[in-house]
């Protein structure tokens, strides 16, 4: 489920009508309703608001990946 893309793809092809994607959603919700995001999420989150200081020191962020 790691690698779903919540495209909806994979709905049109299920025999049983199973919509995937929305089961994933709502199992989601309520996990993260119950249990704290991992700080990866926050930071992926908010990667707009610090491009720019990223930009100014690209190797420093480079080192990261």
């Amino acid at each position: 489920m790691s690698g779903c893309l919540a495209c909806k793809a994979c709905s049109t092809q299920c025999p049983i009508k199973i919509d995937v994607p929305e089961f994933r959603s709502r199992f989601l919700q309520l996990y993260h309703s119950r249990y704290l995001r991992p700080v990866r999420d926050h930071l992926v989150a908010s990667v707009e608001s610090y491009a720019p200081l990223m930009a100014q020191a690209p190797k420093t962020f480079n080192f990261f990946y």
